[in-house]
């Protein structure tokens, strides 16, 4: 094959580089003798293809919406927020068992429940198959938060020695993609800078309607980051955005339950969370980059540096 190749070229009156002749491949043969005979030089060399930066892909979550909600409906919303909890919880401990297996247990266990209610000593705990009591001087944990719970068994009450939490875990890797976005209360488009208002994301002159909560996947150059874009019943400080992404859920008002999926879990761990709200700060939680604006002052974040701007 590569005799052949080196024999056209000659017949075109050309030589080519032995660097020449490692691109040069059956699928590309006619076009580079194409490209030979125009350039008319003796010893030829293909040109490089000019690549383009890849684009970036933008991805909105759609969640279910209804217009109203059935009682059945709200137990199906908790339901699939425990599970989804559950599931990371589950990673962290190993090896759990139900609720109403661990207070049977005569040793060491690790169980997952939602908090039914305080006690004087503790606390109970309970899922799918039943409850348990626990017996915890732990200070911060209220009803309804979803958490693992390690311990000894004694009387059919679960000691507790460590409370796990679903939290964002220290070792996850972020991919920081070079790209840069402006949160704004509304705004058009540039050419460098993708555009998120609360409603919406602009790309290309297209845009992606957001819901509230609003999940949106940015993918560029074999990388991705999330976006989590949510609006909250009222305002929040940066300690409650830190207990959000804590527990990994966004604990939202009954009012604001639109379906029975659960969009305010907190799972994918997001790059960058922005509170829509008027009061303002900026933190970082564990790598969570935490922006909190009204938008009316725009602000640009570069995600590949982490670099943000306060625009006047």
């Amino acid at each position: 094959m590569r005799q052949e190749i080196i024999r056209q070229f000659l017949r075109e009156g050309v030589l080519l580089t032995p660097e020449s002749l490692e691109k040069i491949t059956e699928q590309n043969l006619e076009s580079l003798l194409v490209q030979a005979r125009e350039g008319k030089a003796l010893i030829f060399s293909p040109k490089e293809e000019e690549t383009s930066p890849e684009e970036i892909v933008v991805d909105v979550r759609k969640p279910q919406r209804k217009q109203k909600l059935t009682p059945q409906d709200f137990a199906k919303y908790y339901n699939t927020r425990f599970e989804g909890l559950r599931e990371i919880l589950a990673k962290k401990l190993g090896s759990a068992i139900s609720a109403s297996n661990a207070k049977k247990s005569g040793g060491p266990v690790a169980t997952i429940g939602m908090v039914a209610e305080l006690t004087p000593r503790g606390f109970t705990i309970e899922d799918t198959t039943g409850w348990a009591e626990v017996i915890s001087k732990a200070e911060d944990i209220v009803p309804d938060d979803v958490i693992g719970v390690r311990g000894a068994v004694k009387e059919e009450r679960i000691f507790a020695e460590e409370i796990a939490w679903p939290d964002v875990s220290m070792s996850h890797n972020h991919s920081n993609p070079p790209m840069k976005i402006l949160l704004t209360e509304t705004g058009e488009q540039t050419p460098e800078t993708l555009v998120i208002t609360p409603e919406a994301v602009s790309l290309s002159g297209k845009k992606h309607s957001l819901p509230n909560p609003g999940w949106i996947t940015l993918s560029k150059d074999s990388q991705a980051a999330t976006i989590l874009v949510y609006s909250p019943g009222k305002p929040v400080t940066a300690k409650e955005a830190f207990t959000w992404l804590r527990k990994r859920h966004l604990f939202p008002s009954k009012e604001q339950i639109r379906g029975t999926d659960d969009p305010f879990l907190i799972e994918p761990i997001p790059n960058l969370l922005w509170i829509v709200q008027a009061e303002k700060f900026k933190e970082s939680y564990k790598g969570v980059m935490i922006i909190a604006s009204d938008g009316k002052e725009p602000i640009e974040v570069d995600l590949g540096t982490g670099e943000v701007k306060f625009e006047e």
